[in-house]
């Protein structure tokens, strides 16, 4: 059955997610993750984008061709607003160094480049011929709405009561439980036990 709350049946191994299949704070899969993995990726990422590109080219990150330039800038700004809560500046580092890393290979390769751009198309194309696709769900927009809205401080504290389809949830009890399941009481935000 699907979920009224997250659009997603969260029985599925492979549904998108609210909070994390192991809780972050107090399982070891969730520590392995967040410590292990997270930083195993910005530790590559970095390497990567900070000493080995430059090796090879002097201005990477720097972009002639005015598509390039603006896809560069769309994405970066687009990281700055949708990338804001109480841990942007990481995710910022991390969202901002694979994108430059795609940038270069698209610079240095006409083939990436060939392929990203069509990629790019067909996404378009893709989302004006089935909008609903790429519609938030519920729970994504209220995300999006708290962190890109007032920013992380203001999400902490009772976190549904300022939503304003709140009272038309709170008619529906599995909305609330399913809420309250995967939300530390504190208002710090989701985890998965």
């Amino acid at each position: 059955m699907s979920s009224p709350l997250l659009g997603v049946t969260p029985a599925t191994p492979n549904a998108s997610r609210v909070g994390f299949v192991h809780n972050c704070y107090t399982t070891s899969l969730g520590k392995f993750f967040q410590e292990t993995i997270k930083k195993g990726i910005l530790s590559v990422l970095r390497r990567i984008h900070d000493k080995e590109i430059p090796r090879y080219d002097k201005t990477p990150y720097v972009y002639d061709d005015p598509r390039m330039a603006n896809l560069d800038r769309v994405i970066k700004e687009s990281f700055k607003i949708h990338l804001n809560d109480n841990d942007a500046e990481r995710k910022q580092e991390i969202g901002g160094m694979g994108a430059d890393i795609v940038l270069f290979l698209m610079k240095e390769d006409v083939w990436y480049r060939m392929v990203v751009f069509r990629a790019i198309q067909d996404i378009v194309k893709d989302a004006i011929k089935n909008p609903d696709l790429f519609a938030l769900t519920d729970i994504e927009q209220y995300m999006d709405e708290k962190f890109n809205g007032m920013g992380w401080e203001s999400y902490r504290g009772p976190v549904m009561l300022s939503y304003p389809k709140f009272e038309e949830w709170k008619a529906r009890p599995e909305c609330v439980a399913e809420w309250k399941a995967i939300h530390r009481p504190n208002g710090q935000g989701p985890v998965r036990p």
